[in-house]
């Protein structure tokens, strides 16, 4: 095996329990502990053709189901629901293994993972089990696993169609939707029907799930180029035609992005994948997390059709928390920030960068202000010499007050003389029209 299929084998094994970094998930599972299946129970249900071993990182997919039926008033949470929503992300990840060009490196890792089997037949027998489990569960969950399949069709049909070209944002969104979208509406709504949830509460689990789908699908890409190993991850989505969003948001600002991806799904070469990954995370990163806060608030609004309990209150931390993980700074053990092949740097060294950018500005200032400097002390002279004269008519104004307030009482005395000529001056206007006729 070569060294970058040594590294794309263990990335792909990492993609199947994978966890945007900085998202804390133990909160939420130890909330609904007594609920969830164990590993042991997966492994049973899944079968020795997939391996499927302890979890140190909790399972998102479960704790959803569970904290949904929670949330809308279940009194226990089904297992066989459970069950089929981790069969249904595990089908979906094998069947993204074995996407990508005949005879290529990404389909011979999906065999080496899936113990020799090909990848395609995995995911299904991964599905039938899914569909035999939630025949057993509660009214409603096999249509919704039903219609869950659909768009995961949708989304590998479109990846599919992208491979070797250079995706937009529209392409994302439908891919988004469709792929985790699709999942984790899934596990919110069939959390609903384990609550017996109505209409209106079951719309509002698909949307919070669509919306967080979405936060996670950028996440898992943001994790990655930050903390993980970014050319490989990049590799990995051009070869398989997955939009990643930081590098759709980079190509709008650099024509050269959209090139350099097209040409990586050709020709995976780790050099160029390094060189890209460093431009995507530099133009593309702060544009995909403005996406993510919005989604994030589109996510905590349909929460509000739920009564209030501690289980929607999760819900809405969770989704905020995702957002919010990936917008902190990346950090390594001891909270120093990290660079982006994962070495940590102190405070100072990563500040230097922009405080050298605004050493230009600064100096350009400089000049302006003392420039500045010589009409400001220009005025103050006509300034001072303006105070004299000021001080000089006080005396005058206050002099002009008291005769003022002196002629106020004859103004007075005058009103009445006034009011008694009103009445002959009425009286002498009807001999004046009586004389103007003749």
């Amino acid at each position: 095996m070569s060294p970058v299929g040594g590294k794309l084998n263990r990335g792909f094994d990492r993609l199947l329990e994978w966890v945007p970094s900085g998202v804390e998930l133990h909160a939420l599972r130890a909330l609904v502990a007594d609920d969830l299946v164990g590993d042991e129970d997966l492994a049973a249900v899944v079968g020795p053709r997939f391996e499927v071993g302890h979890a140190e990182i909790p399972r998102i997919r479960p704790i959803l189901v569970a904290v949904a039926a929670r949330a809308t008033g279940a009194v226990a949470v089904d297992e066989e629901a459970q069950h089929a929503a981790e069969l249904l992300h595990l089908a979906l990840r094998v069947h993204d293994l074995a996407l990508g060009r005949e005879g290529g490196r990404r389909r011979r890792v999906a065999r080496r993972l899936v113990r020799r089997s090909m990848g395609w037949l995995v995911g299904n027998h991964l599905t039938l089990r899914a569909l035999e489990l939630s025949r057993h569960s509660q009214p409603g969950v096999l249509e919704e696993l039903m219609e869950t399949l659909r768009a995961f069709s949708d989304a590998q049909a479109l990846s599919r169609e992208l491979i070797g070209q250079m995706p937009e944002e529209e392409d994302w969104l439908e891919h988004a939707d469709a792929h985790t979208g699709a999942l984790f509406a899934f596990c919110c709504r069939v959390g609903g029907h384990l609550g017996g949830a109505p209409i209106q509460q079951l719309g509002a689990l698909g949307r919070y799930g669509r919306h967080v789908g979405r936060l996670w699908h950028i996440a898992e890409d943001i994790s990655a180029l930050a903390h993980g190993e970014p050319a490989l991850h990049l590799i990995a989505r051009a070869a398989a035609g997955r939009p990643v969003l930081p590098v759709i948001c980079a190509a709008e600002r650099d024509a050269g992005v959209a090139t350099d991806w097209i040409r990586l799904a050709i020709e995976p070469d780790p050099e160029q994948a390094r060189a890209l990954s460093a431009r995507v995370a530099l133009l593309g990163v702060g544009a995909s997390r403005e996406i993510m806060l919005r989604e994030s608030w589109r996510a905590r609004k349909a929460l509000a059709a739920l009564p209030d309990s501690r289980y929607r209150a999760a819900m809405d931390r969770l989704a905020g928390e995702i957002a919010r993980a990936c917008i902190r700074p990346p950090a390594c053990t001891d909270g120093a920030p990290v660079s982006t092949d994962g070495a940590p740097v102190s405070t100072d060294k990563a500040l230097e960068g922009p405080r050298e950018a605004l050493k230009g500005p600064r100096e350009a200032l400089e000049g302006p202000r003392e420039a500045l400097k010589g009409p400001r002390e220009a005025l103050k002279g006509p300034g001072e010499a303006l105070e004299g004269p000021r001080e000089a008519l006080k005396g005058p104004r206050e002099a002009l007050e008291g005769p003022g307030e002196a002629l106020k009482g004859p103004r007075e005395a005058l009103k009445g003389p006034r009011e008694a000529l009103e009445g002959p001056r009425e009286a002498l206007k009807g001999p004046r029209e009586a004389l103007e006729g003749p």
